[in-house]
């Protein structure tokens, strides 16, 4: 398929009409990486870890997102563009297309789970000083580094009630 053809599916399906009240577009900013079991190997390139092994780094970065109700305050579907700088402060983001649904709901919130594809993408870490390369598709030869993550999972809890009259 053309690039042409998927960029004008996408806009087909997502601003075909008008956006209803339920409908969402979404700004998000965040800036926290954790590294469960730590980055030892290249914890030296991250300038903003938050301790010795980058358990916990600090980034810079937004989110935008259009999410489209299928079946009313249940079932939708998202799309989200991300743009940051990574752990070592270089070039970073992801885009991101899946189905997302309520698990729990409540009068003060509800929890949201979703699932995806989402292709993740950085400026290539080669040219950094005592990389240590643990990514299997990395290539040296290449500017930009990617890998599809199919099965990409996101959990939110939103608050209801906050703007909302007792």
């Amino acid at each position: 398929m053309s690039d042409r053809f998927l960029i004008s599916l996408f806009f087909l399906i997502f601003f075909s009409e008008a956006i209803h009240a339920q409908d969402n577009l979404s700004f998000k900013y965040f800036g926290l990486s954790i590294h469960p079991h730590g980055e030892r190997d290249n914890a030296h390139l991250m300038p903003n870890k938050l301790d010795k092994n980058a358990y916990g780094v600090i980034n810079y970065g937004a989110a935008l997102g259009y999410e489209k109700f299928i079946i009313k305050d249940a079932l939708s579907l998202k799309a989200v563009q991300a743009l940051y700088a990574d752990c070592a402060e270089q070039f970073a983001g992801f885009s991101h297309i899946g189905l997302r649904a309520k698990i729990y709901g409540h009068r003060k919130g509800s929890l949201y789970g979703g699932i995806g594809p989402t292709l993740v993408y950085r400026k290539n870490w080669h040219s950094l000083d005592a990389y240590v390369d643990r990514i299997i598709a990395s290539k040296e030869s290449r500017k930009i580094n990617g890998n599809i993550c199919f099965f990409g999972m996101e959990v939110s809890w939103n608050i209801d009630s906050v703007f909302q009259n007792p």
